[in-house]
């Protein structure tokens, strides 16, 4: 009786790992109160998608939104590391806003979260009008979605220039990528 109640639970749990594997990339925040908790709150309204989340604030004083996004394989190619490819890459597009006089780049700074268990950076840049923020964690998935490997974890938050953002919006962004993470 006990080994046929051990064959149950194991099965359960193999059932509900292969059915982690299969979901969407978003799956461990999207089905997190997070998400449901910060509409509640009517201030946001955010929808997810196969390829990102999209956060658009209904009551700020200007256009505020935000998204998160994963890319996926982010492998660091000729590069000598994750970071060098990102800073590469940030060069290249600042140098494209700078040329194509649509904006200017404000700066790039290196973070992390969780005691540096995720680590990236935080840049913020000028665009046509809009003022924007990304912040940018490397990941080494193994555990969510099917395609797992280095990533790339990257929120922006953009808004007006002149737009004020929400007390706490980039540590709430924060947070719901290290949602993504078993750094959670």
């Amino acid at each position: 009786m006990r080994l046929r109640r051990l064959a149950a639970r194991s099965a359960i749990v193999f059932a509900a790992g292969s059915a982690l594997a299969d979901e969407s990339r978003f799956y461990p925040l999207v089905s997190s109160n997070l998400i449901s908790n910060l509409e509640a709150s009517g201030e946001w309204q955010v929808s997810a998608s196969e390829s990102k989340i999209s956060y658009n604030c209904i009551e700020c004083d200007g256009d505020v939104t935000a998204t998160i996004q994963v890319t996926t394989p982010y492998a660091s190619e000729q590069f000598n590391s994750y970071k060098a490819r990102y800073l590469s890459e940030r060069k290249a597009f600042c140098a494209e806003l700078v040329t194509g006089l649509s904006g200017r780049c404000l700066s790039t700074v290196s973070t992390g979260m969780r005691g540096g268990a995720l680590s990236g950076f935080r840049s913020e840049h000028e665009e046509n009008d809009q003022r924007v923020i990304e912040t940018v964690f490397f990941y080494q998935n193994r555990y969510f979605g099917s395609a797992q490997g280095p990533e790339l974890l990257v929120g922006t938050i953009s808004s007006a220039k002149r737009a004020n953002l929400p007390q706490g919006l980039e540590r709430l962004i924060r947070w719901h990528m290290a949602r993504l993470t078993i750094f959670f």
